[in-house]
């Protein structure tokens, strides 16, 4: 007995060490679960070589994780080809200006071309700046994962490449200028995306220079069920890089994109405008998490139409620029104008740590939960906003809209107006949010909110407190090291409880609690997300000792522990 209880404590010794070495490491021996060998040592590709003017040649491009990709102009995956990355492959951005020179590496899924980038849990498919990686000049640098590349304190880590650009054939609400002359609207409407000689919903993706000129990067049809492929457990970071101030390539672009794409496990990192952002389509995502952006989390506008379960986002910290914005920002349209339909989508289960910041920079609003304007409809139901100085802002008086007056986002989440009830807002936990509810005029801060608005808010399940047991929305770390000296612990526990159900449509997962994750319960970040890997978090899930529940500790625990054994814990 002595000596099979000596045998099972070396063995725990080595998975102990293994497990502190795991969580310590960088990511050179990222996808060796899939037989990749390490990533600095794997022969550097240029995509360009597979292309001609940037577009790739072969019907069905293949990318292979023995080998690292540059991208070092836009790469385009043109209409009836695809692009195939298997898992634990390695994409490099190479950073080709300063920011606001107008010019970005990027990967652009054409209209009717496909992505697909079936990563998993163990062998992600990341897309980073060629920094991240590369020793060779000119992207000299070290792996830094989250490192900041100027090596000027304060800078930002995002904008060193362009992103993942995905172009659909889905429906949105553009229009051109002789549609939106009949409808009484401004012929200039929608910010000028519209291709002014295309049908109406034909647009360019911003933080493209001169975009509207090169139909390669033209979305939008009226094939809401299109299919643009697949992206499953892909860490996109570094990415966002910026044409001119207010227009910059996102992390991940989802232009028109249609519910036949399938998004989930994706990760954004550092990204210098936003992580995500949906211009209109019907796409649905699952699994996303947003980290350390200096914009907003989740971006969407001109009628995007789909559903997100499981959604997490954490602010950077720092001052100005490189503060997030918003958690949400939801746009109904483009403009100032009063076009139908508008974004109606449905978020659930969604948890928000913010850095509790009130000051108002050159591209930022400041520092909200959520924001809804331009007459944004949808369902926010089941989250949790923490640390945020304001929780949920709603648009109520904007002079500079056409349609108005009561023709807001205010009046279609309060009652008695026409379009009440097609923004529904419920059942939401805010934490440490000095105001959960703003209703905002033409002045940014101003707070109009009323007796009957908080009263709607509370009756609906919102609720303001200023701690949930268990859940830690303070954190500290120096993004130059990497090196964290105060860990968030973003599951509560116990769980909090709602009753509010999330749709029962074949894409929402039943979850009878608040938040992003379930208390009790693995984390879906666990395995594979960066903020594991450099350990910034607690609470990825429970370790107890008695781990099959029957009353006593002993080894039968031990060895069910050894059949889990990859999960992560603290």
């Amino acid at each position: 007995m002595t000596k099979t209880m000596t045998k099972i404590l070396a063995i725990a010794a080595i998975i102990s060490a293994a497990a502190t070495n795991s969580s310590a490491q960088n990511q050179n021996n990222l996808g060796a679960d899939c037989g990749c060998p390490p990533v600095n040592t794997r022969p550097l590709v240029d995509l360009s070589t597979l292309a001609t003017g940037g577009v790739l040649n072969a019907t069905n491009t293949v990318l292979t994780c023995n080998n690292n990709y540059l991208i070092k102009e836009k790469i385009y995956v043109p209409d009836g080809k695809s692009i195939t990355i298997n898992p634990g492959t390695v994409i490099l951005g190479r950073d080709l200006n300063a920011p606001g020179a107008g010019v970005a590496s990027a990967l652009v899924i054409e209209r009717g071309g496909q992505i697909i980038a079936a990563g998993t849990a163990t062998c992600q498919i990341v897309f980073t700046a060629a920094a991240d990686i590369l020793t060779a000049a000119p992207d000299n640098a070290a792996d830094n994962i989250l490192g900041n590349y100027t090596n000027a304190s304060g800078a930002p880590n995002g904008g060193k490449w362009g992103g993942v650009a995905i172009c659909g054939k889905a429906t949105n609400n553009y229009k051109n200028a002789a549609d939106a002359t009949a409808l009484g609207l401004p012929a200039n409407n929608n910010s000028g995306l519209q291709i002014a000689t295309e049908a109406s919903g034909v647009a360019a993706i911003e933080g493209i220079s001169n975009a509207e000129a090169d139909i390669r990067t033209w979305f939008g049809g009226t094939d809401d069920n299109d299919n643009s492929g697949i992206m499953r457990y892909c860490s996109i970071r570094h990415a966002g890089d910026i044409i001119v101030a207010g227009n910059e390539l996102n992390s991940l672009t989802l232009a028109s994109v249609g519910r036949g794409t399938t998004i989930d496990h994706i990760e954004i990192v550092s990204g210098a405008d936003d992580g995500v952002e949906l211009f209109g389509g019907t796409v649905n995502l699952k699994y996303i998490s947003m980290i350390f952006g200096d914009d907003d989390g989740l971006d969407y506008d001109v009628n995007w139409r789909g559903s997100i379960q499981f959604l997490f986002s954490l602010n950077r910290q720092g001052t100005g620029e490189t503060l997030t914005d918003h958690g949400i920002e939801a746009d109904g349209d483009d403009g100032s104008t009063n076009v139908l339909q508008r974004s109606h989508p449905k978020i659930y289960n969604a948890t928000f740590i913010g850095s509790n910041q009130s000051i108002l920079t050159g591209d930022n609003t400041g520092d909200g939960g959520a924001i809804f304007k331009e007459r944004s409809e949808g369902e926010l139901y089941n989250s949790i906003f923490a640390n945020y100085n304001r929780g949920i802002i709603i648009d109520k008086v904007k002079t500079s809209r056409a349609g108005g007056p009561n023709n807001e986002s205010y009046h279609n989440w309060q009652t008695g107006f026409s379009t009440s009830g097609t923004l529904l807002i419920g059942c939401n936990t805010f934490v440490n949010c000095a105001n959960p509810l703003v209703i905002e005029d033409n002045a940014a801060y101003t707070n109009l909110v009323a007796a009957p608005d908080l009263a709607k808010f509370s009756a609906d399940g919102n609720v303001s407190v200023a701690s949930l047991p268990g859940f830690d929305f303070a954190y500290t770390m120096t993004y130059a090291t990497n090196v964290v000296t105060d860990k968030y612990d973003a599951v509560p526990e116990p769980l909090v409880a709602t009753t509010c159900s999330s749709p029962v449509d074949g894409f929402f997962t039943p979850a009878a609690f608040r938040g992003a994750f379930e208390a009790g319960k693995k984390s879906w970040l666990s395995d594979w997300a960066i903020l594991n890997i450099i350990n910034a978090t607690s609470g990825i899930v429970p370790c107890p000792t008695d781990v099959n529940s029957d009353g006593t500790t002993n080894n039968a625990d031990f060895l069910q522990l050894l059949g889990e054994f990859n999960q992560s814990c603290d």
